[in-house]
Order: structure tokens, then C-alpha cells, then sequence
């Protein structure tokens, strides 16, 4: 989990535990299976078979990270990454995502987008569609929306409806 320049060291580290982590917890896990278990040092009671740790990423206003083929290497390896964007939050938006100003490999979002409104308190979009996006015609240029109070103010409101006791004493 991370927010801004934190969500897209997250999104790096989830790579990592994805590529070179769970690899080697294979290994282990098929060592452990193939000796029915392992002894436990201080008890000398049997441990269990490993299970494959589940990775999952949740990033608030992170920018872009990587080109299209990290993109989907990253989706393929962490399907549960969810990426949580402000309608109009500025720095979500960076770096370009076109060949006019990335000409070579331009710059790609990894996983669910998750937009939360802030027009109307409480609705969100998951993975929205271009037609979708287009309809809303909402340009990010805002900055003041990154800041990290306003990410928990709008997941607070899409947590809480307003009729919730929990609504009214905010997030915090």
C-alpha cells in the first residue's frame, strides 16, 4: 500500500515479491511437501505445509510506473492490485501515457483503476471504460486533490453512506 511517490515504490516492491519472492517460497514449499513437513527447532512438533503468500497491492494517486510489457507482466504476476485515483487528481496522470511526449515506451497504470468522485460523495467507477471516462470529460488538474486527507475523506464517504453514525464523525 502506498500514496503518491509511496503507491509506485509499492507497485515495485509487489514486483519484486512477485518475481523473486514467491519463486523461492515455491522451492521451500515443495522441499516441505516432499518431507511431509519440517520439524520445529524448539518444539520438535511438525510445521504444516507452506502456503503461497498472496500479494496483494492497493495504491492511492500513484503515477504511472512502467511501459505496457511491465504492465502486463506486473498484472499477470499481482492480479489483485487495485489502484485508487481522485477524479481529478493531477499527479495520478504522470507521467504521459502518449507517443507524442513518451515517443519510445510510453507510461502505463497497473491494475483495477478505482476512481473515486469526489462531485458526489460516496460514488466510485472500478475499471472504468473509455466510453466511460470520456462521458465524465473531468480533467486532472487538480493537485490539491492528491493530497492524502482528500483519498481518505472519499474512501471514507464511499465506506459510510450518509445515513451510517459513521459518516458524520468522519475518517480518522
Amino acid at each position: 500500500t502506498g500514496h503518491s511517490q509511496g503507491g509506485a515504490l509499492a507497485t515495485l516492491a509487489a514486483w519484486d515479491l512477485a518475481q523473486y519472492v514467491q519463486p523461492v517460497h515455491q522451492r521451500m514449499r515443495d522441499l516441505v511437501k516432499s518431507r511431509g513437513g519440517v520439524l520445529n527447532a524448539a518444539n520438535g512438533k511438525l510445521v504444516p505445509q507452506l502456503e503461497k503468500p498472496e500479494i496483494v497491492l492497493y495504491t492511492f494517486g500513484s503515477p504511472r510506473v512502467g511501459d505496457r510489457s511491465f504492465r502486463n507482466a506486473m498484472n499477470s504476476l499481482v492480479p489483485n492490485s487495485f489502484r485508487v485515483v481522485n477524479d481529478v487528481d493531477l499527479v495520478a496522470s504522470v507521467p504521459p501515457a502518449t507517443r507524442l511526449i513518451a515517443p519510445i515506451h510510453p507510461y502505463r497504470h497497473v491494475g483495477t483503476e478505482v476512481v473515486i468522485d469526489n462531485a458526489v460523495p460516496g460514488s466510485i467507477l472500478v475499471d472504468p471504460s473509455f466510453m466511460e471516462q470520456t462521458l465524465r470529460g473531468k480533467t486532472k488538474v487538480h493537485v490539491k486533490r492528491h493530497m492524502l486527507t482528500n483519498y481518505r475523506i472519499g474512501v471514507h464517504a464511499c465506506l459510510f453512506s450518509p445515513a451510517d453514525p459513521a459518516f458524520a464523525t468522519g475518517p480518522g
